[in-house]
């Protein structure tokens, strides 16, 4: 099939492994922040093991903090790779464009722009599959709801308890709360890192690409 010939080509050439061996070839420094990414979250849990809530909150606080920099520096370092290779992201993206571009002509016959807006359309297709299979019912009131619980209830009693000088109910409650607020802030930061290698996101960008094809052809007409 022609989508599956696509995305074999961009994980080949643009996948999450094949990024991560070309990064490290480039720049072994890369594998730094990749250790702390690892790492961080087994420090955070140990944070909580802290009895001085002061502490206990910095180290949890700073933990967050570092880990969330380490992803972005992590991406920082692929930039600067892509561009001293490509002399600039155009050129990466253009890049791009000649290996879907081959990978389409070895498969089907393209005479007009109407045959890129047959691929793409297939694409567009795929996409909104694979993305009406991952909704779930009422999915943005249950984050609501889980939010709104987290913020306004568990942190709002932990103080409370904590000013009211209970600390043997409110120091563990708030730890809860930091636990709970850190590994959502941790999650979504590797989730987002991620994202950029997700079949869907690989679609979108093949579908990108077809679509300057198809604007290209219809240029040379």
């Amino acid at each position: 099939m022609l989508i599956a010939d696509l995305l074999k080509v961009y994980n080949e050439n643009y996948g999450l492994v094949r990024r991560f061996i070309y990064s490290f070839k480039k720049n072994k420094f890369i594998i730094i922040p990749y250790i702390v990414i690892i790492a961080l979250p087994g420090v955070f849990y140990l944070s909580l093991t802290v009895d001085d809530r002061i502490i206990s909150t910095l180290m949890m606080v700073l933990t967050v903090s570092f880990y969330f920099s380490s992803i972005v520096y992590a991406s920082y370092i692929h930039q600067k790779i892509i561009v001293s290779d490509y002399k600039s992201i155009n050129e990466y993206e253009e890049h791009k464009i000649e290996k879907i571009d081959l990978c389409i002509k070895e498969n089907v016959k393209i005479n007009s722009e109407e045959d890129y807006q047959l691929i793409d359309t297939l694409l567009v297709k795929e996409i909104k599959l694979l993305e009406d299979s991952k909704k779930i019912p009422l999915s943005i009131i249950i984050r609501q709801l889980i939010v709104s619980v987290l913020i306004t209830g568990l942190l709002t009693y932990s103080l409370r308890e904590l000013m009211n000088g209970n600390n043997e109910v409110g120091m563990p409650l708030f730890k809860l709360y930091m636990l709970i607020l850190g590994t959502m802030i941790m999650i979504s930061s590797f989730l987002y890192m991620l994202k950029e290698f997700s079949k869907i996101n690989k679609l979108k960008q093949i579908s990108k690409i077809i679509t300057e094809l198809q604007l290209r052809k219809y240029q040379n007409k």
